[in-house]
């Protein structure tokens, strides 16, 4: 395989399929043991650092801004997840199911305990509202991102933190 693009990390979910993630939203998959690796298209153009297959089909990629992708279907299709840092998230764990975690960038250490979105989400230019959460109203009316403490809060870009 000749690649111009960095690959950052690999990942085997037995001993045929694996994963590996790179520079430009790479994603490559082998079905062989690695002897063949075939291009998979993420729709991200941003760096992707870490790769976890819970089973064959179900994997979750972290990486730039933030970014985490998931498959359920051997990476036919990845939806993008929500999450909460605009960070480069460089590490992640993941056995399936509800319990995931990702660390990155300033010490961000990220815990989901829902379901991944089965969905695709739109990726915004702000970190995103945390799904099924308690909706609180700001000082001016504005919706506050909320939690139940399980991960730290992320800061705006261009605003100071904003409190529950």
């Amino acid at each position: 395989m000749n690649l111009k693009e960095w690959l950052y990390a690999v990942a085997f979910a037995d001993d045929k399929r694996g994963y590996a993630v790179g520079e430009k939203g790479i994603i490559l998959r082998t079905d062989d043991g690695g002897l063949k690796w075939k291009d998979q298209e993420s729709g991200v153009s941003s760096n992707l650092f870490a790769v976890s297959a819970a089973s064959r089909d179900d994997v979750l990629i972290a990486g730039d801004h933030g970014r985490v992708l998931a498959t359920k279907d051997g990476g036919l299709t990845w939806s993008s997840q929500p999450t909460i840092t605009s960070s480069p998230l460089f590490a992640v764990a993941y056995h399936g199911g509800a319990n995931t975690w990702v660390a990155g960038r300033g010490g961000a250490i990220l815990r989901r305990n829902t379901s991944l979105a089965t969905v695709s989400i739109p990726t915004p230019k702000l970190p995103p509202l945390l799904r099924g959460s308690p909706k609180l109203k700001g000082q001016n009316g504005s919706q506050l991102p909320f939690d139940d403490d399980d991960i730290p809060r992320a800061t705006r870009p261009d605003k100071k933190p904003l409190k529950p």
